[in-house]
């Protein structure tokens, strides 16, 4: 009998700490325009690479005089770009329930207008687009890449987003291509348009940059969970080495890329975050600090950190 009452009041606790926990919204970011509004407004949702992944394009809304509201989906429920397909199922009641919160809010931000509310999501986010368009909660969507049918393998269909949508949906852009395999496969037809004229030729006479692009169209072709890098950019001329970056910050949507590079400013402007490692006197090499870009480049914690990046040696 006294371990019935123990586990009766172990379940007690377990919904009230839970309770407290969903008193308040998730995790999110807001920004806005100079002024005081009220401000058209834009709720960015993240991809499945997690919150990280929007923030780069936060300032364009807000040059553009949109207010914008960044939550982060993933954060209370533990989701990592490995368990990403669990928002459409585990998580899926929670994640629409806490995004209609953060619309809620949006709206009753007086430096909002909430008549002039909408939503914009890369993949993942794509997906929850459709959502809060479906339910007519913001006044129009754009869903770009990724999620667009949400299925897990071939013999497991999801009825979602689909399901949401109805007569009274507001209207969403979705710019997806068939099975989602049409944006995969943009970055090997813009590589085969560059070479398709010379396939008799060796690849050792195409440009370095060319010869780059082509190499990471090989290996986004196949699908992987992770793209490395070795120095992408070495010996590149500036036009060829920007048309790189550009590239692996479009592919950062889809997938994790980790990239070696002894160029700073090439890290400092590329990456989400950073890792520097260097020899070690007993060792071949070892990892001195690891974190945000943002941190690193501008308050780095090891001393040797910061004297890399400031030139003091390397």
């Amino acid at each position: 009998m006294r371990n019935f009452y123990k586990i009766i009041v172990g379940i007690s606790v377990c919904f009230m700490f839970s309770s407290i926990s969903r008193a308040e919204p998730i995790y999110h970011e807001k920004y806005y325009p100079d002024g005081s509004g009220p401000f058209p407004a834009v709720i960015a949702l993240h991809t499945s690479g997690g919150f990280k992944t929007v923030k780069h394009l936060i300032q364009r809304y807000v040059d553009d005089g949109f207010a914008v509201y960044a939550p982060d989906f993933f954060k209370r429920h533990g989701l990592t770009p490995k368990t990403r397909m669990e928002t459409f199922s585990t998580y899926r009641e929670n994640i629409e329930e806490e995004l209609v919160e953060i619309i809620d809010l949006m709206k009753n931000d007086t430096k909002i207008n909430k008549k002039n509310v909408f939503a914009v999501g890369f993949s993942n986010g794509g997906f929850w687009v459709c959502y809060l368009t479906g339910i007519s909660k913001v006044n129009a969507g754009v869903s770009h890449y990724g999620v667009w049918k949400a299925n897990f393998g071939r013999e497991i269909t999801n009825p979602y987003p689909m399901k949401y949508f109805s007569k009274s949906s507001s209207p969403v852009l979705a710019l997806h291509g068939e099975e989602d395999g049409t944006q995969r496969m943009k970055f090997v037809e813009e590589a085969w348009d560059e070479v398709k004229d010379r396939l008799k030729s060796s690849g050792l006479a195409l440009s370095g940059g060319q010869q780059q692009r082509l190499c990471i169209a090989r290996a986004v072709a196949v699908e992987p969970d992770i793209i490395l890098m070795d120095e992408p950019a070495s010996a590149l001329d500036p036009i060829s080495t920007l048309a790189i970056e550009e590239l692996m910050r479009e592919l950062s949507h889809e997938y994790t890329i980790i990239v070696v590079t002894h160029n700073m400013q090439q890290a400092a402007r590329s990456s989400d975050w950073t890792a520097f490692m260097t020899m070690g006197e007993d060792r071949s090499g070892y990892l001195v600090e690891v974190g945000s870009t943002h941190e690193i480049f501008t308050n780095p914690k090891e001393e040797r950190t910061e004297g890399y990046i400031t030139g003091r040696f390397g």
